[in-house]
């Protein structure tokens, strides 16, 4: 996956990486990511983040 993401974001296609759980493991550590583990980003939080909310 990482290297696909890679290829996707060299041929200028616009990448975003929204996690609201565990991290990307390295998948996502050269395109844009946004952490959605937060009330403060995902409005669908209660004791943890829902999809919902992304």
């Amino acid at each position: 996956m990482q290297r696909s993401l890679d290829i996707l974001n060299r041929a200028g296609v616009e990448v975003l990486w929204r996690d609201n759980n565990s991290s990307s493991k390295g998948v996502a550590n050269r395109v844009t990511y946004q952490d959605f583990k937060t009330s403060g980003n995902n409005p669908i939080c209660d004791v943890e983040c829902r999809d919902v909310g992304m």
